[in-house]
């Protein structure tokens, strides 16, 4: 089998969605999502699409003295579950909720160097702007559909919102 590093990303961060949305195990979501993460990342900042690159939001966006937190922060859960060599005993306060906002930008750096829209991704995408709806301007569409799908749930929004978003041609 032969594989890019693009397709594992997608292939990790789709498997990610999947879990998440069906309230699947933290560690292992967090754990493909950072992978995910780290490959697209280093695709961005490699090629001429670094501005989708978290790299680039941090560096233009973020004050000196914060950037190393949030470097840390978002590492560190990956770190933890990865290596144990210089820290075998050691127990991590994991914030699970830091999972999803990880996903979202995963998204982002695999929408700016692909261009395509994944399934999982835009069900996602969908799913975190009505999670968060202050924070985006939502376009018309996003709307009608986040209508359709009120659910209480992420399990049933998940298997719903796929099943149109398949229907689309996504």
């Amino acid at each position: 089998m032969k594989v890019t590093k693009l397709d594992a990303a997608r292939r990790q961060l789709c498997t990610a969605i999947t879990l998440f949305m069906n309230e699947g195990d933290a560690v292992a979501i967090h754990t493909l999502t950072a992978a995910a993460f780290r490959v697209t990342r280093d695709l961005c900042d490699a090629s001429k699409l670094h501005e989708y690159s978290a790299t680039t939001l941090i560096e233009d966006r973020v004050k000196p003295e914060y950037k190393k937190v949030i470097w840390k922060k978002l590492h560190e859960g990956a770190n933890f579950f990865k290596h144990a060599n210089a820290d075998p005993t050691e127990i991590l306060e994991f914030n699970q909720d830091l999972t999803k906002f990880l996903i979202f930008l995963t998204i982002l750096q695999y929408e700016g160097l692909t261009r395509e829209k994944v399934a999982q991704m835009v069900v996602f995408t969908l799913w975190f702007m009505m999670e968060f709806p202050q924070g985006f301007k939502q376009p018309p569409e996003f709307s009608a559909v986040a209508e359709l799908l009120n659910h209480s749930d992420k399990i049933n929004f998940y298997r719903d919102a796929l099943s149109i978003v398949h229907a689309a041609g996504y």
